[in-house]
């Protein structure tokens, strides 16, 4: 588990094909040597899902569990 008061520095020693998103609309490629840090931010946020919605579900559909490679 990480604290809320965390801040997680991820170094990038080899960056072939790199790139960073940011709630899937703004996007920023790194390059080897680059930086990024993760702070949790000083505002809390409320996200609003419909009652179908399953956090689960998205994942499988995006990272295609369960399909055969």
């Amino acid at each position: 588990m990480v604290s809320s008061h965390s801040r997680i520095e991820l170094h990038l020693t080899y960056a072939d094909d790199a790139r960073v998103h940011f709630d899937g609309q703004h996007h920023f490629d790194l390059q080897s040597g680059d930086h990024v840090w993760i702070t949790r931010a000083n505002r809390p946020i409320t996200l609003l899902h419909p009652h179908s919605y399953s956090y689960y579900d998205t994942l499988r559909q995006k990272l295609h569990w369960g399909k055969k490679l």
